[in-house]
């Protein structure tokens, strides 16, 4: 039994050495397109948003995202969206996200890196979670800002290819 816990002790912390972080912080504004009054438990609502990003790496841009969330009884039932980052080299990902827990206003996902150019292309297939919370709440026109942290626990080699990615 005690070697089978410092098997365990070991494997998690050797899990981590070899793991890079990379961190994502976004800001911007949302708003839903449509609301679908479904009933009075159940509402769907189409939604885009626009936003900053910024990285630990100092790989910066903006991204914009579509998608849907479905609320019963005021609780994130699913909510399912692709955002499209572009970073300050004119490189760009598209991500998918998934709704693992949440409500209208915050919530924590799950996404993964679905595409991508230059430096983005080493990541396709990461995953990766992340979590979101309103700033403001909405105004007439449906639309609210928010901020969003995510975070990829890359492999250190995957990490070092993409840091030192030289555009041609």
């Amino acid at each position: 039994m005690k070697l089978l816990i410092k098997s365990i002790i070991i494997f998690l912390i050797t899990s981590k050495v070899f793991s890079a972080e990379l961190t994502w912080d976004a800001y911007g504004y949302y708003r839903f397109d449509k609301i679908f009054d479904i009933s009075e438990k159940r509402k769907f609502y189409t939604l885009k948003n626009k936003s900053v990003v910024l990285t630990n790496a100092g790989i910066n841009g903006k991204s914009e995202c579509g998608g849907h969330m479905s609320l019963l009884n005021g609780v994130d039932s699913g909510t399912y969206f692709i955002c499209k980052m572009e970073d300050s080299n004119g490189d760009f990902n598209y991500a998918e996200f998934n709704t693992t827990r949440g409500e209208s206003d915050s919530g924590i996902h799950s996404f993964t890196i679905i595409s991508g150019t230059g430096r983005w292309e080493e990541l396709v297939g990461q995953k990766c979670s992340g979590a979101y919370s309103q700033i403001t709440g909405f105004n007439k026109q449906m639309e609210a800002s928010y901020f969003w942290k995510g975070k990829c626990n890359i492999p250190d080699k995957k990490y070092e290819r993409f840091i030192n990615f030289k555009k041609e």
